[in-house]
This record gives C-alpha cells, structure tokens and sequence, in this order.
C-alpha cells in the first residue's frame, strides 16, 4: 500500500470540493464559460504549493477568489486566483466575468489559454470527442 503524501490529499480536496462545484455550476449553466467565486482553502494552499505566487495572508479587506474558465463545455476548466475585495459577489453574470478575466488576468495567459483551448479542440476531434 502506498502513503497518501499531504500534496495528494490536497489534490484529492480541491477535485471533490471547488471543482466539482465548478462541474455543477457549468452543467446548471450550459450557456456560460465563466465563473467568479470566492476561493476555497484547499485551492489556495495548491496553487501555493505549485505556483509559489500566493503566500501570506491577504490584506484587510480583501480575500481571494477564483476566476474559472471553461474552454471545453464539460471537458476543460482553468482556474486563476485573483487577489479582490470582500464586496465582490459571487456568481455574477457572465459579462461581468469575462471583463474581469480581460481586466485582471495577464495578458501571456490569456494567450496561453486560448492556444491550449485550441489544441485541445483539436486532440479531441481527432479522437472523435467532438464534431
């Protein structure tokens, strides 16, 4: 039997928890391919443990919340942390999102997700998983 090590457990928590919510949202809302929501406490010690850009506490008056992406309806997600103030809503509509992934996640990203959403769609036709 092999030992769960704690990076594990933490991958295990943030599949069953945020992201599953995250499957939940986009399956009741077909139509949408983003989503503001705060931010769970397993998700930020991941995105800690592999991108080292999150650390501390955030200052008053400001908590984190996730930004997520769909690119491929019930396939592919992408998560971004953002750094916001406590007034932000959950869930708002989808414009209000996207203005926000436009305005607050960086440009070589953005970049980044569309040639991913791209060679993606195109992995999955070849493999017949999508028109």
């Amino acid at each position: 039997m092999t030992e769960i090590v704690q990076g594990d457990e933490i991958s295990l928590a943030v599949d069953t928890g945020p992201c599953e919510s995250d499957r939940t949202f986009f399956r009741q809302h077909p139509q949408r391919n983003f989503r503001l929501r705060p931010a769970w406490t397993c998700e930020i010690q991941d995105f800690a443990r592999h991108h080292h850009a999150i650390s501390g506490k955030p200052p008053d008056g400001y908590c984190w919340w996730i930004i997520v992406h769909q690119l491929v309806q019930h396939k592919i997600r992408l998560r971004w942390p953002l750094l916001a103030p406590h007034h932000f809503y959950p869930d708002p509509p989808e414009n209000i999102v996207r203005d926000v992934w436009r305005e607050r996640v960086p440009h070589e990203a953005r970049a980044k997700s569309r040639a991913l959403k791209r060679d993606a769609l195109r992995v999955l036709k070849q493999h017949g998983e999508m028109p």
